[in-house]
């Protein structure tokens, strides 16, 4: 009987250790956002590498730099002792540190799950904001589907081990051991008035918080108010400004039209004034022209008529010469032929003496007054 209540343990608590395992590889798992297959979490830590991402994703300074890929022993333990200095001086977890030499060599696997364990309910009251996912053991042992020889295989790792997992999380396998119930309930109850005083003092915290909140949204309110006043303000002083800039604009374009305008007005009127004055030119041009032509072409005339007058004085001249010497001829031959007929012609050859004088005269007066008028036309001209 007794020995099949010891086989019943061994079971239990291979069964125990497997759910735990199970809980603590899906925590590592959906933080990393990894896969880790079924292989015993024990080998897929031995290397440190996951222990110090999953460091890093909570505190990029925790571990700026490890060991990737390590080749052997040394880089391996470095890893796992990166991994202990960060837990240790971050989460508090000194009784819950590991060997890295038992970690690498894949011994007391169940110390190895129980810090994991115990980290991630360390994580979710320290950085709760850094990793969003929750430690589940209840999903975990529902979801318990393990192969006989994994439960074989967990009967040897705490047979070797020789020790019971430890239970930080609330959660015991069954055992008819009446101390380590009591201990069991002892810490149970620890851990309830530990957690009520948790959950106290995150309520006075959440409080004095949303009252702070309360205070920062308020005086951000009254910022933001104070602000869009100010806003409204200089919208409005820029506005008067632009407006006044415009009517300024607006103004002096105006009088640059006007004065461009009063200056187009002058320089129209002044191209008038010139053109006037240039066809005034042109036309008193014309009249001296016309003027000058209209002398010169009675000068022309006066001296054409003047030659003429000259031809013609001269041609009577001529005749009357011509008329003397042919009244002298005829008188001398009248004298050879008939001298008594000469002394009664003779006596008629005075008036004929005075009509020629007479006649010579009024020519002499024509050309006198011809002269006199031409005189008055140049003086008047």
């Amino acid at each position: 009987m007794d020995g099949r209540m010891t086989i019943n343990r061994k079971k239990m608590k291979a069964m125990e250790f497997l759910i735990r395992q199970q809980a603590a590889r899906t925590f590592i798992e959906e933080a990393l956002d990894v896969k880790t297959g079924r292989e015993p979490l024990s080998t897929v830590l031995a290397d440190g590498q996951l222990l110090c991402q999953l460091i890093q994703k909570i505190d990029q300074n925790l571990i700026p730099k490890y060991n990737i890929n390590p080749k052997h022993g040394a880089q391996k333990r470095e890893n796992i002792q990166f991994f202990n200095d960060s837990v240790k001086a971050k989460f508090k977890m000194d009784p819950y540190v590991i060997i890295p030499s038992d970690v690498v060599e894949e011994v007391f696997p169940v110390k190895l799950v129980d810090c994991v364990l115990v980290l991630a309910q360390r994580i979710g009251e320290y950085s709760p904001e850094r990793i969003t996912n929750k430690l589940d053991i209840n999903r975990a042992r529902m979801e318990a589907d393990f192969t006989e020889e994994e439960m074989s295989n967990a009967e040897e790792l705490l047979k070797k081990e020789n020790c019971t997992p430890m239970d930080k999380l609330g959660i015991n396998p069954n055992s008819s051991d009446n101390k380590e119930k009591e201990e069991e309930e002892k810490r149970r109850k620890e851990e309830e008035e530990e957690n009520k005083k948790k959950i106290e003092e995150e309520e006075k915290r959440k409080k004095e918080e949303e009252e702070k909140k309360r205070e920062e949204e308020e005086r951000l309110k009254k910022e933001e108010e104070e602000r869009i006043r100010k806003e409204e303000e200089e919208r409005k002083r820029k506005e008067e400004e632009e407006e006044k800039l415009r009517k300024e604009e607006e103004e002096r374009k105006k009088k640059e039209e006007e004065e461009r305008k009063r200056k187009e007005e002058e320089e129209r009127i002044k191209r008038e004034e010139e053109e006037r004055l240039r066809k005034e030119e042109e036309e008193r041009k014309r009249k001296e022209e016309e003027e000058r032509l209209r002398k010169e072409e009675e000068e022309r005339k006066r001296k054409e008529e003047e030659e003429r007058l000259n031809r013609e004085e001269e041609e009577k001249k001529r005749e009357e010469e011509k008329e003397e010497e042919n009244v002298k001829q005829r008188k001398e031959e009248e004298k050879k032929e008939n001298p008594h007929t000469n002394e009664s012609k003779t006596s008629e050859n005075p008036a004929a003496e005075r009509n020629a004088q007479q006649h010579q005269t009024n020519n002499y007066l024509w050309l006198i007054f011809v002269l006199v008028l031409l005189i008055c036309l140049k003086i008047c001209s």
